[in-house]
């Protein structure tokens, strides 16, 4: 094999060899120091632009349905992932204007309500009607302030003047503080119920439990103004002005003595934890604190004033602000620019290292390299300012390999510390670099050119070799060893290590511009092109489009992550399919894939993924998904997605006839006619409800289930008499389907004259009136004949006279 011995490596001069080895050292240094890596929150903002009735917000509650209720100052607001709607509470005027003070669900159905007039009201539909509990604090001439359900059903209400009552279902009230007030300065009560299901009341100075109709309070508790929060253990977090606590069958112990609220306690407005133990503390000031790990943190919110915070049954948090509801979700990725360290915007490949160290090829602004959790990109210690990388690539001796533009192809040592050499080919522009699993190094540049380094020895492949000369952007190698070329003449290329055999060419498959090629399990090869995915599968190529699902056909990058999911680069950004869907069409079991766009949902910005570069995409060991786009590497930690969340409740909402709402309960019944019935539904998620699934079905009308668009409604018109059921479904953004749905029964009532009665009359009488006519027109057939018959009578006797 032709070929020449690569020159040795050799070092600039000692003040770069002492650059190399404090480079190297701190590099090691930072992966073995690694801390874990930070948790950072998405968050998404609904405005008064979006239909909220305020801006500034203060209660958010999930009612037994699936729907969010939010509290503001414009008025009371129900939200089912898509629109808001305003709930009308009656009784509230404009005078005293619409602000909700207070919210809690009673029971299934039934929210308790405090508007700004005092009372205290039950919102059952869209009927409100007063609370008996209302009676009692107009009694004492006091207000409702806070609020907490039992699971008995027996209501507290703290009120403005610092007391407290208890109304039981049946009736029932009792004070405490009623003669001196529980609470003088801060008059705001926290509830929460412990293991055993006892009531604790915190104020300030006071934290009390009460249950069986004894009221205690406790002997430890702390001095001062203090907030408490059920824990999801039975435990009660207790939250002082210097401390944090925890109150276990009764004892209360700190776990935080310092916390970053000591000076402004009063700020302090919630306390909550959430699903997976974190508590969250809001603050009207600096937004909101997280303990967790045994220390507390401060969670950037787009608004310093936070005044409740709660978390959904997908786990998605909710902060009520000043500024608007704000849903926080853990953000599942990060965005690596000039922002946090590159030189340059624009990033062509990424490859991980043997130490796990990400490389970042950055174009104009050379190298970058990120450590396992280093928070930035930093260049290494060894990189000349002036250097240029369009392709890096790592390979499994602790070598990398890089270059770009006029630079050509250099490499360096990882293990010792040596200097780039720029090796003699490619002399410039690579765009391609690939590690075989033999260790050899493979290259592609310029127009044609295709070669590769094996132990130290470079190769040209030519049409001695059997390569048609054309442009290669895309390498990836099989389970079996064999290497896959394309590229942008769409030609499919096999090397087996002795020749080149166009694969594609014999099974007649169309051309397509090829971008990426990747090696996935079970033997499968995924093949990125402009018109779509092709799949090898054993010896067979399968071709899928956007006609099978894909959110786009000109597919840059695909990668395979450890959930079971395939994840696409692509013009319109980044989606991800189930890979078990995919191989369901690839194998005959299914037509379509759904496909889950990771953009503007998860927080992400526009991105462009990078083109005609290897490697553009990497999957690290530990699991994230690396991407090349020119606005800077976007890493993915599809860890950090939710999976298998519960299927979305499916509620029909609305149902109209010619623009009235209709009563959904019990028996409905409409007459028939040249009518209009509209059905509107939702389907309760709130975690990427874009990508939400809705089916609808009436039986007996509609032969298959119908998808619904965006609108999620439903119409029919001129629907003949007949009992009637209408179907909704829905799959959520993780593929859940809730088959159960909702259903709604209908009647369309025939007129009068459809029913059956006057059916049979209207028959009786048509046979009748056939009858009749049949009969009077054979009496005058009877009655002519009678009379043509004297006539021609009467002539015969004039015959006879006249013959005489």
């Amino acid at each position: 094999m032709p070929g020449f011995p690569l020159r040795p490596f050799s070092p600039r001069c000692p003040r770069a060899w002492r650059q190399i080895v404090f480079g190297c050292l701190a590099l090691g240094a930072s992966v073995r120091a690694a801390p874990p890596r930070p948790v950072e929150y998405y968050t998404r903002t609904w405005t008064t632009d979006d239909g909220l009735p305020h801006n500034i917000t203060s209660r958010v509650v999930q009612d037994a349905a699936g729907f969010m209720w939010l509290a503001t100052v414009g008025g009371l607001a129900r939200f089912d992932g898509r629109e808001f709607r305003k709930i009308p509470v009656a009784g509230q005027t404009e005078s005293l204007g619409f602000n909700i003070r207070g919210l809690a669900e009673e029971r299934p159905g039934v929210l308790l309500v405090i508007p700004t007039d005092g009372q205290l009201l039950r919102l059952t539909g869209s009927a409100t009607t007063v609370h008996p509990a209302t009676t009692a604090l107009a009694a004492v001439g006091d207000k409702p302030a806070d609020l907490h359900v039992e699971n008995s059903g027996a209501v507290w209400i703290g009120t403005f003047d610092g007391r407290l009552l208890r109304w039981q279902p049946d009736g029932a009230t009792t004070w405490f503080g009623r003669e001196q007030p529980l609470s003088t300065r801060s008059k705001r009560f926290t509830f929460a119920t412990d293991e055993a299901g006892r009531t604790w009341v915190a104020s300030d100075g006071l934290l009390a439990v009460f249950r069986d109709g004894d009221w205690r309070r406790h002997q430890a508790a702390p001095s001062g103004p203090m907030l408490i929060a059920p824990g999801k253990d039975g435990a009660i977090w207790v939250c002082t002005a210097a401390r944090l606590l925890r109150i276990e069958h009764g004892r209360l112990a700190p776990v935080c003595d310092e916390v970053p609220w000591e000076n402004e306690f009063n700020s302090i407005r919630h306390v909550f934890e959430d699903s997976a133990g974190n508590v969250w503390i809001s603050s009207s000031r600096r937004g909101l604190f997280r303990y967790a790990g045994g220390r507390v943190e401060h969670i950037a919110t787009p608004y310093a004033s936070v005044s409740f915070v709660t978390e959904d049954r997908e786990g998605n948090l909710w902060a009520a602000t000043d500024g608007g509801a704000v849903q926080l979700r853990e953000k599942a990725f990060q965005l690596f620019n000039v922002s946090t360290g590159l030189r340059q915007e624009s990033v062509s490949a990424v490859c991980e290292d043997t130490r796990g160290r990400v490389w970042l090829a950055n174009r104009a602004g050379g190298l970058a390299v990120v450590g396992p959790d280093d928070p930035r990109p930093l260049p290494p210690a060894w990189q000349d300012a002036a250097i240029y990388a369009n392709v890096v690539c790592a390979d499994a001796h602790g070598r990398l390999w890089f270059g770009g533009g006029r630079d050509g192809l250099r490499r360096v040592s990882l293990d010792a510390p040596v200097a780039p050499e720029r090796l003699l080919e490619p002399a410039t522009n690579p765009h391609l670099l690939f590690a075989a699993k033999n260790g050899d190094m493979w290259f592609a540049a310029g127009g044609d050119q295709l070669g590769c380094y094996h132990d130290d020895r470079l190769r040209i492949f030519t049409a001695a070799d059997e390569f048609p000369s054309q442009t290669i952007r895309a390498i990836a190698e099989d389970a079996k060893g064999v290497l896959w070329l394309g590229g942008p003449s769409g030609s499919l290329l096999r090397w087996d290590g002795v020749r080149f055999q166009a694969f594609d060419s014999a099974l007649g498959l169309p051309r397509r511009p090829i971008h990426a090629i990747t090696a996935g399990t079970d033997g499968l090869l995924w093949i990125c092109t402009a018109g779509g995915l092709i799949v090898k599968d054993g010896e067979r190529l399968h071709v899928l489009t956007q006609a099978h699902g894909l959110a786009d056909d000109i597919l840059q990058q695909v990668l395979e992550d450890d959930q079971g999911r395939v994840w696409f680069a692509s013009s319109r950004g980044f989606f991800h399919v189930a890979k078990a869907e995919l191989l369901a069409v690839v194998r005959g079991g299914a037509s379509r894939v759904t496909s889950h766009v990771f953009g503007r949902s998860q927080g992400l910005a526009s991105v462009t993924p990078t083109a005609n570069y290897q490697p553009s995409a990497a999957r690290t060991r530990d699991g994230r998904l690396w991407f090349a786009t020119t606005q800077g590497a976007v890493v993915i930690d599809p860890a950090r997605l939710p999976r298998d969340l519960p299927p979305p409740p499916v509620v029909i909402d609305e149902a109209r006839f010619d623009g009235q709402v209709l009563a959904t309960g019990g028996d409905v019944r409409v007459p028939s006619g040249k009518h209009r019935l509209e059905f509107r539904f939702a389907a309760l998620t709130y975690t990427t409800p874009d990508a939400v699934v809705v089916r609808h079905q009436l039986e007996g009308v509609d032969a298959d289930w119908v998808e619904s668009g965006s609108d999620r409604a439903a119409n029919y018109s001129g629907l003949p008499p007949a009992h009637y059921r209408l179907r909704v479904i829905a799959r959520n953004s993780t593929g859940q389907w809730n088959n159960d749905g909702a259903t709604l029964s209908f009647t369309v009532v025939p007129a009068w004259w459809e029913t059956m009665p006057a059916r049979v009359g209207g028959l009786l009488l048509l046979v009748g009136a056939s009858g009749g006519i049949a009969r009077g027109v054979s009496q005058r057939r009877l009655k002519a004949r009678l009379r043509r018959l004297e006539q021609e009578h009467a002539l015969e006797k004039e015959r006879v006279r006249i013959a005489r």
